[in-house]
């Protein structure tokens, strides 16, 4: 009963997330876009400019929030190609040294070489996003440290067949006590690893560590220690899903008073020429001077997209919904350089405005945004010839790299 119980928990979740991530996102979109153009426009010393930056750094949190409700949700990595882990890890520390507390210490190490995978890079960067916010909640307002480490392993035959179990944790993954637990802490284990080359990225802080009855609930959705508000307890049960469909594995090491350790097991990838291309995001940094049609239902994302694009140099052609879009394209499909089109529309969705562009002109460069449509992934927009294939709310410098991107692959094609 309890199995059968979690497994329909597991499927109310996931459509709770496909039923709300759509308009949620949509809303999102509008938000941010609004907040970062007027962050464009605001001088530091303005007195609005602090307002409008809590407006943006709320709008991503809540954004957080709904992509740790799909990756819970998700059966599949989004983007499974070959990514470099030291690169998403050099961004996310970043990313967090900015917001950590001035009495939090972060630590970075890097000790590997070609650090690849196969995977999803947004994934990964939320994997490490949300350990690290987890290290500075435990860690509170005392002083202490984090410390970020990634370094390659190679996984023994006998040690990766040691972990073989029968029992499983609540989420239904293999879980294994690798050391005697007792009530102030434990060292567990979840997930089964194949022998062979892995990453071990390590996530370690000095805070308050956990018990063994907080560790053997720490993964099930919405089970959090925090204060009501402070946090969805969304964040590890993510995480967890997210390492298990990159066919990792979890140790946690933890005790009371003592910190707590997450060491992430990812395979890697053997070396075979040369590395994934690190320079895209840097290229796709210029300004633009094309023209791109711009199609969305919702006015709010429309326009707010729509001057974001225009802020870095293109000329953009807003369409609020398929039958106009389709109309104006057949009138002079040469005319536009890209097409960037919502999914979820009134009377044509975005996937069938892209199969019809595509049968009148083959060679026309689309993107496909989305807040979410288990109508369509990212293969089945590839396989009709879409280009690339946005979550959203994808906005700012984000967007303008997708677009320079496409744009880009285009011409050298």
């Amino acid at each position: 009963m309890d199995g059968m119980h979690q497994s329909q928990k597991m499927q109310a979740i996931g459509t709770l997330a496909g039923g709300i991530a759509h308009d949620f996102n949509n809303v999102l979109a509008s938000i941010l876009g609004n907040a970062e153009l007027a962050l464009y426009d605001l001088d530091e010393n303005h007195p609005a400019h602090e307002a409008v930056q809590q407006i943006a750094t709320a709008g991503n949190h809540a954004a957080n929030v709904v992509r740790q409700i799909l990756a819970f949700s998700r059966h599949h990595p989004d983007e499974a190609k070959p990514v470099r882990v030291d690169d998403i890890v050099q961004e996310s520390v970043t990313l967090l040294r900015a917001t950590l507390p001035a009495t939090i210490e972060l630590v970075e190490r890097r000790y590997c070489d070609h650090p690849v995978i196969v995977g999803d890079a947004t994934q990964i960067n939320q994997v490490i996003m949300n350990l690290g916010v987890n290290a500075c909640h435990a860690i509170g307002e005392r002083t202490g440290r984090i410390t970020v480490e990634l370094e390659n392993v190679e996984i023994k035959g006998d040690f990766a067949h040691g972990l073989a179990t029968e029992k499983r944790d609540a989420t239904g993954q293999p879980i294994r006590i690798l050391a005697e637990a007792d009530g102030s802490g434990a060292t567990l284990w979840s997930g089964l690893l194949t022998p062979g080359p892995h990453l071990r990225l390590t996530v370690q802080d000095t805070g308050c560590g956990m018990s063994y009855q907080t560790m053997s609930r720490m993964f099930e959705p919405f089970f959090t220690t925090k204060e009501v508000g402070a946090g969805t307890g969304l964040g590890l049960s993510a995480v967890h899903g997210i390492v298990m469909r990159h066919g990792g594995a979890i140790v946690v090491e933890s005790r009371v008073g003592a910190g707590t350790t997450f060491s992430i097991f990812l395979p890697r990838m053997v070396e075979q020429g040369a590395d994934p291309a690190t320079g895209d995001a840097d290229a796709a940094a210029g300004r633009g001077r094309e023209r791109i049609m711009l199609v969305d239902d919702d006015p709010l994302v429309l326009n707010a997209t729509a001057r974001m694009l225009e802020r870095a140099g293109y000329h953009v052609d807003r369409m609020a919904g398929s039958p106009d879009a389709l109309d104006a394209f057949r009138a002079g499909p040469r005319r536009w350089d890209l097409v960037i089109t919502d999914q979820t529309m009134p009377r044509m969705s975005g996937i069938t405005l892209a199969e019809e562009m595509l049968r009148i002109r083959p060679d026309v460069a689309i993107v496909l945004c989305t807040g979410f449509s288990a109508m369509v992934d990212e293969q089945r927009a590839k396989e009709i010839g879409v280009r690339a294939f946005a979550q959203k709310p994808i906005v700012g410098q984000a967007l303008v790299n997708l677009v320079r991107g496409v744009l880009d692959a285009r011409q050298d094609a």
